[in-house]
């Protein structure tokens, strides 16, 4: 089944209100664990069915999206910069994601929160399941530190009987956005910056960094790869892209004549000398994007124009 129909399927379910369950569960990251710890929250029909309308309002603006024929599902890109309009996808089989997405336990597996102050002092995102049919779809909100209200620094009051007092139980207030839908073997990005914060995305990309900077150095000559090496490593971004250059099925079978022309068509700043009988790129410290953009392929030229540009944010068409 296709990622455009698991997404209507999914928005359906939560729109005809489907499921039977709804857990609230909140979610942290304990350390030297991979995946998140979860803690459900003991919610009342009141609360579920607020949850539940949460939802589906955010389902059905999806869908009206869809039914006008805008909603477009793209594969997911590290770089790039979705539009209103756009829905980027994960296949859980192809991503490294897959197995801690995987891992997201059942309501009956998530421990009950209690009294632990550690516990909830740490938390980073929670997560709403709604269950039924031998279905569930499951929503994810990263958490922000102001939505605790007893936390915060103001005074929060509540009428108790015939007067106010401060209110000093643990409270929690949450907001009516979504940034992620996980459904069967998919999951929708809605939100992209909170996304990567939720699932700690950038430490997924140092994990596969080495990975990713070994098939730059097998495909492309790089005279003084170490230098170029611990630039990548030190920057966030580097590493984005790194990653991005790393899946390109191009990158096996780009040649020097073809990055020569690129470099001299956009008269780039790069250098490329004979090392040991082996024509090389030299990575300059000066210029620290200078290759990692040329691999990227993000110098384009207008058919239209006949202008050159160079962009930090494409997809293939």
């Amino acid at each position: 089944m296709s990622a455009t129909d698991d997404l209507r399927q999914v928005l359906a379910f939560i729109k005809t209100g489907e499921y039977t369950t709804v857990t609230i569960a909140l979610a942290t990251y304990d350390e030297g664990d991979e995946g998140p710890t979860y803690r459900s929250l003991n919610i009342s029909n009141r609360v579920a069915d607020d949850f539940g309308a949460l939802a589906r309002d955010r389902a059905e603006g999806l869908s009206r999206l869809d039914a006008s024929g805008d909603l477009v599902v793209r594969e997911y890109t590290a770089g790039y910069k979705p539009d209103r309009h756009e829905v980027e996808c994960i296949a859980l089989e192809e991503d490294p994601l897959g197995n801690l997405l995987k891992a997201v336990p059942s309501p009956a597996q998530i421990v009950l929160l209690g009294d632990i102050d550690d516990f909830v002092d740490r938390v980073r995102f929670y997560i709403l399941i709604l269950s039924g049919s031998n279905r569930r779809a499951v929503l994810f909100r990263k958490y922000d530190r102001n939505k605790e209200l007893v936390r915060s620094r103001n005074l929060v009051m509540r009428l108790m009987g015939d007067r106010y007092d401060r209110l000093e139980e643990p409270t929690f207030q949450f907001d009516p956005n979504i940034d992620a839908i996980l459904y069967r073997n998919h999951l929708f990005v809605l939100n992209k910056s909170n996304f990567q914060q939720i699932f700690r995305y950038y430490e997924l990309l140092r994990k596969v960094a080495e990975q990713s900077l070994e098939a730059v150095r097998a495909a492309i000559p790089i005279a003084n790869f170490e230098e170029f090496r611990e630039s990548c490593l030190g920057h966030l971004q580097k590493l984005e892209k790194l990653r991005n250059i790393a899946a390109k099925p191009y990158l096996q079978s780009v040649t020097m004549e073809q990055i020569k022309r690129t470099i001299e068509a956009f008269e780039l700043t790069i250098e490329v000398k004979v090392v040991d009988g082996e024509e090389c790129l030299i990575f300059d410290t000066k210029d620290r994007w200078a290759i990692l953009n040329l691999l990227d392929d993000a110098y384009l030229g207008s058919e239209m124009t006949g202008l050159k540009y160079e962009t930090n944010s494409k997809r293939q068409v």
